[in-house]
């Protein structure tokens, strides 16, 4: 009977769940099997209780956590911009290497909603062009230098909702 429900109703469902439920859902059927990838939500969350075994399988196939590199972090933008996304938050806590974006999200035309925290640096090329950008929200990250933070902000014509809480640290060697 569930099948039976229009694929808006079923991915709005899907979207309520964890993503390890969502993803063993391409097995029902094969109605099924690619519905899960069209999910405008996914979330992963590694608590401690979890066995170690259990998270370093997750992460051969999902690489975030405490240990996401640069790397790791720029194939799932790649996924979410050719998936057409249009909302993407990301935070990371990494005490190895600072996070850097794929010039990708820059020029990401359907992107409405970005929040980034944390351990990224943002080193926004000229080029930036978000038009559809309708809200920023930039928590304690760096910027790479003074021209990365002026050309975020004026690469976003329509953005409604500005919030900002900038650390000072030095400025990162190009």
């Amino acid at each position: 009977m569930i099948s039976r429900l229009s694929d808006d109703l079923l991915l709005k469902i899907l979207s309520s769940l964890p993503t390890k439920d969502v993803v063993s859902t391409m097995l029902l059927s094969k109605r099924w099997k690619f519905l899960w990838t069209m999910v405008p939500a996914l979330y992963f969350q590694s608590d401690f209780e979890s066995s170690k075994d259990d998270y370093a399988k997750f992460r051969q196939h999902l690489r975030l956590g405490w240990h996401s590199t640069t790397d790791d972090i720029t194939i799932w933008i790649k996924i979410a911009v050719a998936r057409r996304v249009r909302k993407l938050k990301i935070h990371c806590y990494t005490d190895d290497d600072d996070i850097f974006l794929p010039s990708c999200l820059y020029t990401y035309n359907n992107l409405e909603v970005l929040k980034l925290g944390n351990s990224i640096v943002l080193d926004v090329p000229e080029d930036v062009r978000l038009p559809s950008l309708k809200t920023l929200h930039l928590l304690c990250v760096e910027f790479r230098n003074e021209e990365s933070s002026r050309r975020i902000l004026s690469g976003c014509p329509c953005r409604d909702c500005l919030f900002l809480i900038r650390i000072e640290r030095e400025t990162i060697p190009t």
